[in-house]
């Protein structure tokens, strides 16, 4: 059986999805509610400029080395998310969002940054600290502002086009959000193991702000208990 759990109040600031009996420890899932519920606010309540949804790289460096300091093993990797809103395995609307798809204006061909976490008791976690960037109104409802699923090594039934694969791509997570209408946006990501990135030089991607915000998380990991 397949097990969603969202943050309830403020809704759906975050989601998680899991098959039953594959669900996380109460410490990861206290870690990971920390992260869904005060993420966007610590983000805001820095005061670093330009707080838009769309800046992954400032998200999952925050989450990693949030995570890091809680002896998790947690690593930022360069991926892209396929977004696609079907109903019976259908696309509603043709064609798809691509998130953080090659583009060749930027180096080394197109930029999403999400988190692989190793879970302690084998397998592993992918946290997407910026799929509200996905948000179209009217095209579909509003996504969640993180969203967390199991690390998979093998395409879902419904995986993106198949070009992926063909140039190289290898499946890393796949999770959708029930619409309410009987259709389904589907999140699926893809990357290459150890394609190059250079966020690293970046101000989103420095250990100064990363560190900043993992504070800002440690201060409401005390006060943020694990989903019931």
């Amino acid at each position: 059986m397949h097990i969603q759990v969202d943050s309830g109040e403020p809704k759906d600031r975050w989601r998680i999805s899991y098959e039953d009996g594959d669900e996380p420890d109460q410490y990861t899932f206290r870690a990971f509610a920390t992260i869904g519920t005060h993420l966007w606010p610590a983000i805001v309540a820095a005061g670093i400029g330009g707080n838009t949804y769309s800046r992954c790289v400032l998200a999952s460096t925050a989450i990693a080395a949030f995570l890091k300091s809680r002896n998790y093993d947690a690593e930022v990797v360069k991926a892209v998310c396929d977004v696609s809103l079907r109903r019976d395995g259908r696309h509603v609307i043709p064609n798809t969002l691509g998130i953080g798809l090659p583009d060749p204006s930027l180096d080394l061909g197109g930029l999403h940054a999400v988190v692989r976490m190793a879970d302690r008791r084998g397998g592993g976690w992918l946290i997407d600290g910026s799929t509200r960037q996905a948000a179209r109104p009217g095209r579909w409802a509003e996504p969640p502002e993180v969203m967390i699923t199991r690390i998979i090594t093998v395409p879902p039934p419904m995986h993106p086009d198949d070009i992926y694969y063909q140039q190289g791509y290898a499946p890393l997570g796949a999770m959708g959000v029930d619409q309410g209408d009987g259709s389904v946006l589907l999140f699926q990501w893809v990357y290459k193991e150890g394609e190059p990135h250079t966020w690293g030089e970046t101000p989103d991607g420095s250990a100064e702000r990363a560190e900043k915000l993992s504070k800002r998380l440690s201060a409401a990991w005390a006060r943020t208990k694990a989903p019931s």
